[in-house]
């Protein structure tokens, strides 16, 4: 009897500890919740999901892409003064870079789903960094951009204080969160009526190049949802923990949402926040935007266009400058600029981002036709057109494991993706390899997914939930965040709690200074 009691006690303290794992908001959502990492094992390589409480995660490291002379050895565990124990992917000062990599989980069978993770970026970066993924699922041998069954979350480098804007990507402020997504029936990210008019496909050959590569073929406008960070936290500069979410809408119809700390970001489609993809259009596969207006000035020349339809001007005072730095064109005259071109060196006519500035020149050269150029600019989007191109909302079953702080490349040995190829449970190989200037450096604790979208109140009921569990507020300002081994006092301080040890050396210099009080009784 007293062997079953025992047992049973054991199953059931084996439960608690699993389902503790699991914040409470969270576990509200029941058989909708359906995998959820708390990222807090603290040794090893395996990673707990605490629904089934089975083992289904694992930190990998391709060993290519470590330090050289570093052993890697063990996971980048680390204790955080919010969450205890968390997984850091990567180290600035090693340069050691993990990656995980956790088991497919038919989140989006349905259509309607939600994933949520909270991150904390370090201050620093590594030096080769060209964007970081936050998170991958799906085949990498396709583009993440307008591809069916996918769904990617890359963190956008933005400027950096003290280096050129030369030496940095277009985007004029740091920290925008860029979501990408397509689900089993969104309709392709690039479509060109003039190749379909000639009886073409993008990849057929029409004159000097594939028909996709003519400066008359417009495609449809970006299908990706990007944050604008004057409108959120910026997660880079503050180096604070944020909560992450991308949910399709609750109430059915194509599209999601993305919130980072309960707070609307950006959705598709377009709602008010972040950037407009109808600011946009495809043109010759190379994405042109109108306004542009996360883009530094610098490098407007080359991605913005000015053209509308029936209307082709050369825009020479702009054209120049930029064409002579990014083009390397050599001396260009201006006014002029764009006859000098296409005079002398009219290969460069079939280049997108001179045929937006110089469409009255190069027309004769490439064939060009400015009844092809669309209304363009976001008032010209309809209701109608805005759901067309929106991405989500039906059915997604995304290829493979789900990936946090890297991307798999899948690209250099031109082998196709499978699972048989990288999984959990097999050593990555060369032909999948991970993108050695796309990691992630920061950490990552309690990620979870769900088979059902959330409305914004939802999202906000499961922050607040976070932060009652694992952030506490000075009481006397509700703004000063105190970490959980702390206390608050006024004004607005917070004083670390006395440990355990703290108390057993209060006990022990208690009892001598008893035994001196009695030792001073007795003389």
């Amino acid at each position: 009897m007293k062997s079953m009691r025992l047992t049973a006690l054991l199953l059931a303290a084996r439960a608690a500890s699993a389902a503790g794992q699991i914040n409470p908001a969270a576990g509200a959502f029941g058989a909708d919740l359906v995998a959820y990492y708390a990222f807090d094992e603290g040794t090893g390589f395996d990673l707990k999901e605490a629904v089934t409480g089975q083992l289904d995660g694992k930190v990998l490291a391709n060993p290519g892409d470590q330090p050289a002379g570093f052993t890697y050895d063990q996971p980048n565990w680390q204790t955080d003064e919010r969450f205890g124990t968390v997984i850091s992917c990567g180290d600035a000062a090693t340069m050691q870079r993990d990656t995980l990599e956790l088991a497919d989980v038919d989140y989006g069978k349905n259509g309607a789903f939600t994933m949520n993770v909270w991150f904390r970026h370090d201050k620093e970066n590594f030096a080769d960094l060209h964007k970081e993924i936050l998170f991958g699922h799906g085949d990498p041998a396709l583009s993440a951009g307008g591809s069916p069954n996918m769904l990617h979350v890359w963190l956008e480098l933005g400027y950096e204080a003290g280096r050129p804007v030369t030496e940095n990507p277009i985007w004029k402020d740091y920290n925008t969160i860029r979501t990408l997504m397509g689900d089993s029936n969104d309709p392709p990210s690039y479509t060109c009526p003039f190749c379909e008019s000639l009886g073409l496909s993008e990849s057929d050959t029409y004159g000097a190049q594939t028909c996709g590569e003519h400066t008359n073929c417009w495609g449809g406008p970006r299908v990706q949802v990007e944050s604008l960070p004057s409108e959120h936290a910026a997660y880079d500069a503050d180096a604070d923990w944020h909560m992450y979410t991308v949910t399709t809408h609750p109430e059915g119809g194509k599209g999601f949402s993305v919130y980072v700390d309960g707070k609307l970001i950006g959705s598709d489609p377009y709602n008010g926040k972040g950037i407009d993809g109808f600011d946009y259009d495809t043109r010759a596969g190379q994405p042109f935007c109108t306004d542009c207006t996360e883009l530094h000035d610098y490098w407007k020349p080359i991605y913005q266009d000015k053209t509308t339809k029936d209307n082709c001007v050369d825009d020479d005072e702009t054209f120049s400058p930029a064409m002579l730095e990014f083009q390397q064109l050599g001396p260009l005259p201006v006014p002029g600029a764009c006859a000098y071109v296409a005079s002398n060196l009219p290969t460069y006519c079939f280049n997108p981002s001179i045929m937006a500035h110089c469409c009255a020149s190069c027309g004769p050269i490439n064939g060009y036709n400015s009844s092809w150029t669309p209304v363009r600019g976001v008032p010209g989007a309809t209701t109608a057109e805005r759901e067309f191109w929106a991405r989500g909302g039906d059915p997604i079953d995304p290829l493979g494991t789900m990936r946090f702080c890297g991307r798999l490349t899948g690209f250099h040995s031109g082998d196709l993706y499978t699972p048989d190829t990288v999984s959990s449970w097999k050593d990555i190989t060369d032909n999948a390899g991970w993108h050695k200037n796309r990691y992630f450096l920061g950490k990552l604790a309690h990620a979870s997914f769900y088979s059902t979208a959330m409305s914004q109140a939802e999202v906000q009921a499961l922050y607040q939930s976070y932060l009652d569990e694992y952030f506490k507020f000075c009481s006397n300002d509700m703004t000063t965040v105190c970490s959980l081994d702390t206390d608050c006092t006024a004004p607005a301080t917070c004083v670390k709690k006395p440990t355990a040890s703290d108390g057993a050396r209060a006990v022990a210099l208690g009892s001598l200074a008893l035994a001196a009080s009695l030792a001073a009784l007795l003389l």
